[in-house]
């Protein structure tokens, strides 16, 4: 459900619920789920896909604190890093092998910023 609603209903939300998304699923990530051995990959997966969906819909325009974020996240215990490393390696991947349903420019300006705040980690 919250995937279909970010694929198909994300333009039409009102800013403080697009926020409020983002921040959830940030949360998810900052807590962590289960221990790294403990808990399913697909649960893991399925958490850095939905915040994947939001980076390509409003990184960096509306949100420049994606990659901070980040970065602190992944400072914050070893579950987090590796909540972190699949998002970024789910999202480097749907911007250069995935990308059918991205537009060129927002392609080209994904795969940008993703390079030039690589920094940061």
């Amino acid at each position: 459900v919250l995937e279909h609603v970010i694929k198909a209903q994300w333009s039409n939300l009102p800013d403080d619920v697009k926020n409020k998304f983002k921040a959830s699923f940030l949360e998810l990530m900052r807590a962590g789920t289960l221990a790294v051995v403990q808990e399913l990959h697909p649960i893991k997966t399925k958490i850095c896909s939905l915040v994947v969906e939001l980076v390509k819909r409003d990184w960096p325009q509306r949100w420049p604190t994606f990659i901070p974020t980040l970065s602190s996240i992944a400072s914050e215990g070893i579950t987090q890093c590796e909540l972190v490393l699949i998002t970024l390696r789910m999202l480097a991947e749907d911007i250069t092998e995935f990308s059918e349903n991205l537009p060129p420019r927002r392609r080209k300006e994904l795969t940008l910023n993703l390079s030039k705040n690589m920094k940061d980690f």
